[in-house]
């Protein structure tokens, strides 16, 4: 499943969900910050769709498999 993500006001991707979470744990997504996959209506917050996810790979160490 390819994701894309907003930075500044250029959109970034295809990055796979696992790409994705490990830019957020890198500190390079906010929370904030806009995420889109095909079938979605809108671009939404990363912490809305993958708040979860992202709670539960935030204590990982680098280099975990998920």
């Amino acid at each position: 499943m390819n994701w894309y993500y907003a930075e500044g006001n250029q959109q970034k991707g295809p990055v796979s969900e696992a790409e994705l979470d490990q830019l957020f744990q890198r500190g390079q997504l906010l929370g904030s910050t806009l995420i889109w996959k095909e079938g979605m209506a809108n671009w939404e917050a990363y912490s809305s769709v993958r708040g979860a996810n992202a709670a539960a790979g935030a204590g990982l160490a680098e280099g975990s498999v998920v």
